[in-house]
């Protein structure tokens, strides 16, 4: 009953995949498997982890491509997840997982106020997000001021964690009522 759902989420990472499909650090779309998957290319190399080590280099290209990303009216989101950036074997940024992505094109009211709105204090979380991957992976090479800026929390990530805390806790209860239930 909920296969609508699927296939209009397929639809948009389908979608915003498509807008960003010529930006290296963007997996090619090869196509639509069944009517609730996509096939993306491959990207060889590892899901970034906090003990990772990368050059300067990965990052400079991180940020070009967020602001390529940014440029185009796409707000990643999804960022906090350091498992969505993929260190590639060539060293470089790859960004997996377009399923959150915010994008309204022009000609659905994109370039509305409220839109315009939004999607700035989306990307502003993604540039949160992404210099606080940076903290944690080269704090050595970074200034005092530098480590404090990545510190700084924007008003639409302070309020979506305010938002996600109660569902976390609720969905933390839930599930450690089923481990116990379950021994």
């Amino acid at each position: 009953p909920l296969g609508w759902v699927g296939r209009m989420m397929v639809w948009h990472e389908a979608t915003v995949l498509a807008a960003a499909q010529d930006l290296r650090g963007v997996p090619a779309l090869l196509g639509r498997y069944g009517r609730t998957g996509i096939l993306r290319q491959y990207i060889p190399g590892r899901p970034l982890t906090r003990d990772m080590k990368v050059d300067s280099r990965f990052f400079e290209e991180f940020f070009r491509l967020l602001a390529e990303l940014h440029g185009r009216g796409i707000a990643y989101v999804d960022l906090e997840k350091p498992e969505n950036i993929i260190l590639g074997d060539d060293g470089l940024p790859y960004l997996i997982d377009f399923q959150v992505a915010f994008r309204v094109p022009k000609r659905f009211l994109g370039d509305t106020l409220p839109l315009r709105w939004m999607r700035r204090a989306l990307q502003s979380g993604d540039l949160y997000h992404a210099r606080k991957h940076l903290r944690r992976l080269m704090q050595d090479e970074l200034s005092d001021d530098e480590i404090a800026a990545s510190r700084k929390k924007p008003l639409a990530v302070r309020v979506g964690n305010m938002l996600h805390a109660p569902l976390k806790k609720l969905r933390r209860r839930i599930i450690g009522k089923r481990n116990t239930s379950a021994e």
